[in-house]
């Protein structure tokens, strides 16, 4: 329970005292109190959408339902610091979550003095954030709104005025208060965010989860985290009440979402009253008239079945949720019931996955014991600078020295498969470098439900690397990559093929051929080939990589177009050192020349250690050992 001083026990003594006397229980001690701290004492939320001194003149088209969940968040004594904007799309979210963005700045402008009233220096700067995907799409979409209600607003022009001369941000000229678009946890470093508008956080770049806590660790989550923290450690006060607001908008996509995988992480604060949620579909928002169709029921889909369209007879699977929907949207449905339902009923769906759906797996592949053979996560490349991808190398972390000579660690004998995934200008460019370690004996399924033995390459990814492109634009020194290979090479690493994709891919294939390699053209963005041996060699658990977070943000990133087949990244997101990687992983499946004699496996399920592998807690095992081997080599050649 919240202490009162002795000064004001006096003044809540004198309102109760007031309020019980008067006829009209009413006191003029409460309502003259606001003056202590305001110069000017805020309208509700109705008057401030209505007046046209306020947003009157631009807000006729507010859907009655947005109204209604308007005066829910901004009642008095609402302890709401989160509102969540979510459901189909079309109905209006970010336009509600700016015009209430805007209601929050108004009410904080109203204040006397800002800062000290939230306990922060006088010179600390208070910070309303809009974040997006990316910064460019933060400024197209919330920032641009938010700035264009501020101009249309009269209030603000004639009261809390900020400089039209600054563009990338709202700097106002009476305090020190500014509207700030960014798109990443570190646009948020240091910053007294009072409130941030979070768009489109389903579409924003996923990563894979903490091994420790099971949380995602994508670009969403880091904001959010970020922001929230920022907000309670500088804004709570007395009682844990937290004056700021945090606004996350997206329409829905699929159930493995950021936003859904949220709502659930918080039904506690929701039911406390602390988390408002606006989660509807496309018909409970605009006008009941528009709708006059009969009906129609959709049982919703679940991991294993897909939705489907109830005809009059059909039954419904048991235990599965059936919407009604308006008529008009017959035809919708009709054409891609998955899209209807994310797009109009609002409904995230199993429909849209991500291409490794349990992104543990991804993390379960990695071994702990190797490191990244650089000296950086990533690393630019400039024609400009007078140095080569070998001074950031770090040889002995993939070689060892053996009969003064440099002799790789893992595997010495087992060929290596390059593959480029070439930049064009201005974007990254990715490299990775594979070899088989030995087969596994997998069980299959036939259709016909008997089983077959197959055998399977266990796969080593020894490299991976981001290439950056120059600051400020530019292009990538292509041939530096190209000397790297070939340097690797020369110290022994076996590399017999270098494959590529991309711009330039010709050239540098020329150039490779001429160096002793067996280089080719390996698209992986035309269809799900290469990704598919990727995936089937991580879900199995039969391919070991080192810690890499490109390579593991983008691999979990990754989405497959049903229509298409192509996979792809996530509007903003990235896929160029997954690209590499993916190339390798492709040429180690299909090479034929990929089962050197020192990677013979066993057909039975043996449990051997490697040959000339150093001890690893990854998946690697099956192989034969000497005296196998050279019984193995000594047979007669198979037909």
């Amino acid at each position: 329970m919240l202490e009162l001083s002795e000064d004001d026990q006096a003044v809540a003594r004198r309102i109760l005292t007031e309020l019980f006397t008067s006829e009209d229980m009413e006191s003029p001690t409460l309502s003259e109190l606001w003056s202590l701290d305001y110069d000017e004492k805020p309208v509700d939320i109705d008057t401030f959408i209505e007046d046209p001194d306020y947003c009157g003149n631009f807000t006729d088209g507010i859907y009655p339902k947005w109204r209604e969940d308007l005066r829910k968040v901004f009642a008095p004594g609402s302890q709401v610091y989160e509102w969540i904007f979510t459901g189909a799309i079309g109905t209006g979210k970010t336009t509600v979550a700016m015009l209430a963005k805007e209601y929050v700045i108004y009410r904080n402008a109203c204040l006397k003095n800002p800062q000290r009233y939230y306990g922060l220096l006088d010179d600390s700067l208070i910070v309303y954030g809009v974040y997006s995907v990316t910064k460019a799409q933060a400024y197209d979409v919330g920032y641009h709104k938010l700035r264009t209600f501020l101009e249309a607003t009269p209030w603000f022009q004639e009261k809390f005025p900020f400089t039209p001369r600054i563009i990338t941000r709202v700097v106002f000229s009476k305090c020190q208060m500014q509207v700030i678009p960014g798109s990443r946890e570190f646009h948020a470093l240091g910053q007294d965010i009072l409130t941030l508008f979070l768009d489109e956080v389903n579409f924003m770049q996923q990563g894979a989860k903490n091994a420790n806590t099971s949380k995602e660790i994508g670009q969403a989550y880091q904001i959010y985290n970020a922001a929230k923290t920022r907000l309670k450690s500088r804004f709570m006060r007395p009682g844990g009440q937290v004056p700021g607001m945090m606004f996350l908008v997206s329409s829905k996509r699929s159930q493995t979402d950021f936003l859904e995988q949220h709502l659930k992480a918080c039904r506690e604060e929701i039911a406390n009253g602390h988390v408002y949620v606006s989660d509807y579909p496309l018909w409970h928002v605009k006008s009941p008239k528009l709708y006059t169709l009969p009906r129609f029921n959709v049982e919703i889909g679940d991991v294993i079945n897909p939705p489907r369209i109830l005809e009059s007879d059909d039954v419904p699977r048991k235990g599965a949720e059936v919407i009604s929907v308006p008529g008009e949207f017959k035809v919708d449905f009709e054409r891609d019931v998955d899209r209807s339902l994310r797009d109009i009923a609002g409904i995230a769906t199993y429909g849209v996955m991500p291409y490794i759906r349990d992104r543990n797996t991804v993390l379960e592949c990695v071994d702990k014991k190797r490191e990244h053979p650089f000296t950086r996560t990533s690393i630019v490349l400039d024609d400009r600078m007078d140095f080569d991808l070998n001074e950031f190398f770090n040889t002995y972390v993939m070689f060892r020295v053996e009969h003064s000579r440099y002799t790789p660690i893992l595997n010495p004998g087992a060929p290596r498969f390059a593959h480029l995934d070439l930049a064009k200008n201005g974007d990254c460019a990715g490299l990775g470098i594979s070899h088989v370690a030995g087969l596994r004996t997998l069980r299959r399924q036939r259709r016909d439900a008997t089983f077959y033995d197959s055998q399977e390459p266990e796969i080593v990814v020894d490299l991976m690397l981001q290439i950056l492109p120059p600051a400020g634009g530019g292009e990538i020194d292509l041939s530096r990559i190209r000397s790297f290979i070939i340097s690797l090479r020369d110290m022994g690493l076996p590399i017999t093929k270098v494959t590529c994709d991309g711009w330039q891919s010709m050239d540098t294939m020329q150039i490779m051929r001429k160096a002793g390699f067996d280089s080719k053209l390996l698209s992986v963005d035309r269809n799900d080939e290469a990704y598919g041996y990727l995936r089937g060699a991580i879900t199995e658990r039969r391919i070991n990589y080192y810690q890499y977070a490109p390579f593991i943000d983008e691999v979990c990133d990754l989405e497959r177009d049903p229509e298409t087949g192509k996979v792809d990244h996530p509007d903003g997101g990235s896929k160029d050192v997954a690209d590499g990687v993916a190339g390798s992983v492709h040429s180690c499946s299909t090479d034929p020349t990929a089962l050197h004699y020192d990677t013979l496996a066993l057909v039975s399920g043996s449990t051997r250690p490697l040959l000339n592998v150093r001890e690893s807690d990854g998946p690697l095992h099956n192989v034969l050992n000497r005296e196998e081997l050279l019984k193995e080599l000594r047979r007669p050649p198979r037909n």
